[in-house]
């Protein structure tokens, strides 16, 4: 019996797979190595995913990067994440790909199309029974074409290959197909804390999202009833997978303003009250920021924060700031923003 997904499922796959780490991974693990001969993993970049085509029909793919050949010459890469089986892929990824073509030579006509990778990434538990070849879905009493007959994309089956292949190790890519086929609540959390011995080190923000991930979508949807107290000492302070992090926020930020209250009391004159609760409130938020700063981002950033901070010290701000940290997913994507309020 297959799994109802809910509708946020696919999305929070597309935010992993919007990662230039995870797709280098999925590509080098998980594509034919002679596709892939001389092409920059590192250089990969996000492409467009909305095409209009000549007749004002807006189309919708959900992921596309890229890349550049060593000998000179690009590969777009197109990626779509479905939980459920399309029997309309064949002609859907046809017509993305025509579309991204199309779009390429009016926009570029004197340079050569790039090469193209169309990848269909399945994570639903019944098998993929779609075909990726539009000559098999032509009527079977009339011959197929020539130029029907090629497949439209690849399938990355993720359950498929976690039974049936080795994994490699330290690839973000094999990490979220593993998480995706956890069959229980302890191995999911094995998973997320093994994660933390090297992506947690290498890649906060990236490591932030698969957290996230877990949090938000495969906790609620395949082990709603999962104790999370066996996380470890790792989560401890920002409690991650306990809580939703914006609602940890304000509780937080409230408490340290009564803590502030109550300092204020103490004092017990009026002024000294008044003064207690604005410096306890302030500061109180102040340090919650740059916990969470360096949890997210690392000790630099958030020294850059304190430096913001002392420059900026409108308590009103703060809220706007700890938005910043939960929705920016790089450390360059946070300093902008912080800059760009100067």
């Amino acid at each position: 019996m297959a799994i109802e997904v809910p509708e946020g499922h696919d999305r929070s796959a597309k935010r992993l797979l919007g990662h230039p780490k995870v797709v280098a991974d999925l590509l080098r693990a998980f594509v034919p190595e002679q596709w892939l001969e001389g092409i920059d993993y590192e250089g990969l970049r996000p492409s467009f995913t909305e095409h209009v085509d000549t007749g004002f029909a807006k189309r919708i793919g959900d992921i596309a990067w890229t890349t550049s050949y060593d000998g000179g010459g690009e590969l777009a890469i197109l990626i779509e994440a479905q939980s459920t089986c399309d029997h309309a892929m064949a002609p859907r990824m046809s017509i993305l790909a025509s579309m991204l073509a199309e779009h390429r030579a009016r926009r570029i006509p004197e340079q050569p199309l790039p090469n193209l990778l169309p990848i269909v990434y399945y994570t639903g538990r019944a098998p993929w029974t779609a075909s990726t070849d539009l000559a098999n879905m032509i009527d079977s009493r009339q011959a197929a074409l020539p130029f029907m007959r090629r497949p439209c994309y690849l399938l990355i089956d993720a359950g498929r290959i976690v039974s049936q292949s080795h994994m490699p190790k330290r690839n973000t890519a094999s990490l979220m197909m593993r998480m995706e086929a956890a069959t229980d609540g302890r191995e999911l959390l094995e998973l997320l804390k093994s994660s933390t011995e090297w992506l947690g080190s290498e890649d906060r923000a990236l490591w932030f999202d698969y957290l996230h991930w877990a949090n938000r979508v495969l906790i609620p949807l395949r082990f709603p009833s999962l104790k999370l107290d066996g996380l470890g000492n790792y989560l401890e302070g920002i409690h991650m997978l306990a809580e939703n992090m914006r609602d940890w926020l304000e509780r937080e930020t409230e408490r340290r303003r009564l803590e502030g209250l109550a300092e204020g009391r103490v004092k017990g004159q009026t002024l000294g009250r008044i003064e207690g609760r604005k410096e306890g409130q302030s500061s109180g938020q102040r340090e919650l920021l740059h916990t969470l700063a360096s949890k997210r981002f690392g000790d630099e950033i958030a020294k850059h924060l304190s430096t913001f901070l002392d420059k900026s010290p409108d308590p009103a701000r703060f809220t706007q700031v700890g938005e910043w940290i939960l929705d920016c997913r790089t450390d360059t994507e946070f300093l902008q923003r912080l800059s760009s309020t100067h």
